[in-house]
């Protein structure tokens, strides 16, 4: 799998892991840090991601932490929501996102909207750094 030990996270990085995760389908706790200084990333990588993740039938917990997903717009976050969509056991998503400078309020609604139709989701923790289009207004849509 290539791109895993580089300084640089992109599109063929994530779709390396989408594919990695396709093979762990009894999966109930997965933690993902893209802290590096270099994701590359666009909305097409995190497409990947969030096709793997739609194989973890048994994910009880998610934690995603991005660090400046430079590239990354409310289409990419809606799609990561939809991969989250039919993991109905899933009881805790933490979501941590920084320096998304291409994210409106539209993202947290879009990606939210996955959410909704999880029955044993308990916990629901999102923390917006640095993203100055952001101001949580979409997520106040949603109650």
């Amino acid at each position: 799998m290539g791109g895993w030990f580089s300084r640089e996270l992109g599109d063929k990085g994530l779709l390396d892991l989408g594919e990695a995760l396709r093979r762990l389908v009894h999966l109930r706790t997965l933690k993902i840090d893209f802290l590096c200084q270099n994701t590359n990333f666009t909305d097409q990588g995190l497409s990947h991601l969030s096709k793997g993740l739609e194989q973890l039938k048994y994910l009880e917990e998610i934690s995603l932490r991005c660090g400046e997903a430079l590239k990354v717009t409310d289409k990419g976050l809606k799609i990561l929501g939809q991969g989250l969509e039919g993991l109905v056991l899933l009881q805790n998503v933490q979501l941590n996102l920084w320096s998304l400078e291409k994210i409106t309020d539209l993202a947290g609604q879009n990606f939210c909207q996955g959410l909704k139709n999880l029955p044993n989701l308990k916990e629901f923790d999102l923390q917006v750094e640095r993203s100055l289009n952001f101001s949580g207004a979409g997520l106040y849509l949603l109650c």
